[in-house]
């Protein structure tokens, strides 16, 4: 199985590098690390990183975070995985995101020529420090957990392959919206059809 993860535990870093492990995935996209977790580098623009050590993924894979901070009464705190990302430069993905206030508690995401469209929502989920975002797509079926339960379903056959990736999203407070730990890769077969078990502890 091919797989990468990352805990961020080292020094302040911007950006996001970890030796080359992780880039932009587009201008003015970048993440940093402050305090042994992820932020974004400025206010109200959206920051997408990729992972760039060649895992490129099969039909199946996944990735996972953990939120480290999500507070704040702004619409638009997020954090969250992507999945099936181009390479660097080319903006087209499957984003899988825990967001805060509820107005929009969980979606999936697909940015596509040019634009981002949500593919499927639900606002019932009050997201918390601790939780773990986990992003699935088996196939064409992409799917949205938290902390082991399926939250959202779709499908879409847009895109059936490519890399891992984080963002993180803060309206007004880089220190509200804060992203820990993070796995992805191709999707073992023990845990097809079950919660994410045991490789939650795979970046120790």
């Amino acid at each position: 199985m091919a797989s990468f993860g990352d805990n961020f535990n080292r020094a302040d870093e911007n950006p996001l590098s970890g030796g080359g492990n992780w880039t932009a995935q587009g201008a003015g996209r970048d993440h940093q690390i402050v305090s042994n977790a992820v932020e974004a580098t400025a206010i109200g623009s959206g920051k997408e990183s990729c992972v760039t050590t060649g895992i490129t993924g099969t039909s199946k894979n996944f990735a996972w975070c953990r939120v480290g901070t999500l507070t704040g009464n702004v619409s638009g705190n997020n954090v969250g995985v992507y999945l099936r990302a181009a390479d660097p430069g080319t903006r087209s993905f499957y984003r899988f995101s825990a967001d805060n206030p509820t107005t929009k508690g969980s979606f999936i995401t697909i940015a596509a020529a040019g634009s981002d469209t949500d593919l499927a929502t639900e606002t019932s989920t009050s997201w918390a420090s601790g939780d773990i975002v986990e992003a699935r797509a088996l196939d064409t079926n992409l799917e949205l957990w938290r902390n082991g339960t399926k939250l959202l379903s779709t499908t879409d056959a847009t895109y059936s392959s490519g890399r891992q990736g984080i963002k993180v999203f803060a309206s007004t407070d880089l220190s509200e919206a804060v992203l820990d730990d993070f796995y992805g890769g191709d999707m073992p077969a023990f845990t097809i059809g079950s919660g994410i078990g045991g490789w939650r502890s795979m970046i120790g």
